[in-house]
């Protein structure tokens, strides 16, 4: 009785902990997000023209990465 009890316990935990690791992978791919939008922000700022370019491979690179999580 006592080891069925502890199978669902250990099956309920499981899925629970499924959930929470969904849950930490879309946080991480979020700050990831906002550490590249940053970046872009950055580089589209300063006015470089070496920065510029940078810029708008920042840009495709935040669209693939929002593309990809979807």
């Amino acid at each position: 009785m006592a080891l069925k009890y502890l199978e669902k316990d250990q099956k309920r935990i499981d899925k629970k902990m499924e959930d929470l690791n969904k849950k930490l992978d879309n946080l991480e791919h979020q700050a990831q997000l906002q550490r590249l939008e940053k970046k872009y922000e950055n580089l589209k700022e300063s006015g470089n023209p070496e920065d510029e370019l940078m810029s708008e491979l920042y840009q495709d690179l935040i669209r693939l990465e929002k593309k990809l999580k979807r």
